[in-house]
């Protein structure tokens, strides 16, 4: 059978991108392949289910302006599918006069990304919001939501479904081949041909040929949560961001509260030497090669050995997590940690060690690969969806 669109991928990029490639183009054959047995089963399915409201993301950049599109297309999704979400804003707290600088470029930003009635808190008035934060200043966003993101890839399935798509489980991309008509694509469940090929493979996207992935590896980090007492997540009103490090594109160790009430502290950033968390030993070794004979790698973690040491301890010790934690909710402690988990984030890294700070996709002749799609991706899903495909179907990126 030919088809006229396959996408590679079944996290909530490759998901919204058929979604909206089969309600738009609601005649063609379009299927999607998914390489394990369930759907959403690595970062879509392990994150902190935050709708990011785009007040970190400089004005005009790729990242800024799908995230600030795709959030209000992800709420309209979520109300017309009864999806709970809740709209619970974000403090970002600064603890000195360095961090209050960071701030005040962040609050132009939200500015100049449509962002409205941001507003600062300074001492006292930020115990009036959050009674035991610890804080010298703290940015309050009132966008920022949170959903269940495995319910919204299960609502995109369905609806792909339904309009006569078709999903391919445990069926793994290993080759592809140009032909004069489209693309032939050899897989672990056989050979299919198709006019258009879409690869939203998240960790392992660096994986499909130089020409589609620009000689940028793949750096897995890892990313440890810990789960917090009832009693403790009690006394925490929003979510809860340190200032970040505009230099580089992690968070830091955040208070994030679900849709249940559980509270969850984290993520730390560490290098990761494998990028799926349940993979054989032998895949894990071969990504560790990948690792090792990357020259951008030793760069990036020379150019940050403080971090990189830093994000180790918090991994080997609950004392050093909560260490950091400390620094915004002092009376926490590890009676409060009830357990951990944690997840595998995918982020480009260039030759020279520098991290991409932006989305990132690469399209040549009716090929497209999304190369680095990193938080806030699930927010941006359905504005990402829209520009990708259009781009694929009609050939052109402009």
């Amino acid at each position: 059978m030919l088809f006229d669109l396959v996408i590679v991928g079944g996290g909530i990029v490759g998901l919204s991108c058929a979604y909206y490639a089969k309600k738009k183009f609601k005649s063609m054959k379009i299927m999607l392949l998914e390489k394990e047995k369930c759907l959403c089963k690595h970062q879509s399915g392990n994150n902190s289910g935050v709708i990011h409201s785009g007040i970190y993301y400089k004005p005009g950049s790729f990242k800024a302006t799908m995230t600030t599109i795709g959030y209000k297309k992800l709420l309209e999704f979520l109300k017309e599918n009864s999806i709970d979400f809740k709209i619970v804003g974000k403090l970002l707290v600064a603890k000195n006069d360095s961090e209050v600088a960071t701030l005040e470029i962040l609050y132009e930003r939200g500015k100049s990304n449509g962002l409205k009635d941001l507003r600062f808190l300074r001492g006292k008035e930020v115990n009036k919001v959050e009674p035991y934060l610890q804080a010298k200043v703290a940015l309050v966003v009132p966008q920022t939501a949170i959903t269940d993101f495995k319910k919204v890839g299960e609502a995109l399935a369905y609806h792909f479904i339904n309009a006569g798509g078709d999903i391919r489980l445990n069926t793994k991309l290993l080759d592809f081949d140009r032909k004069y008509s489209g693309v032939e694509i050899v897989t672990s469940k056989g050979r299919f041909f198709t006019r258009r090929l879409l690869i939203c493979a998240g960790t392992q996207a660096d994986r499909f040929g130089k020409e589609l992935s620009r000689n940028i590896k793949i750096i897995p980090f890892k990313g440890v949560f810990l789960y917090l007492k009832s009693n403790f997540a009690s006394k925490i009103n929003h979510l809860v961001y340190p200032t970040p490090n505009l230099a580089l594109p992690f968070l830091g160790v955040h208070f994030t509260k679900g849709l249940n009430g559980t509270v969850k502290v984290g993520p730390n950033a560490l290098l990761s030497f494998k990028r799926e968390k349940d993979q054989d030993y032998l895949q894990t070794f071969l990504d560790l090669l990948d690792i090792i004979f990357f020259q951008g790698i030793y760069k990036f973690v020379s150019s940050n050995a403080k971090l990189a040491i830093k994000e180790l301890l918090k991994t080997v010790s609950i004392n050093h997590f909560l260490r950091e934690a400390k620094v915004f909710f002092p009376d926490i402690s590890k009676v409060d940690v009830i357990g951990k988990d944690y997840g595998i984030r995918a982020q480009a890294c260039f030759k020279d060690g520098k991290l991409v700070d932006d989305f990132l996709y690469v399209y040549s002749n009716g090929i497209c690969n999304v190369v680095n799609a990193p938080s806030p991706a699930a927010t941006a899903s359905l504005s990402l969806a829209q520009k990708i495909v259009d781009i694929v179907m009609e050939g052109n990126d402009e």
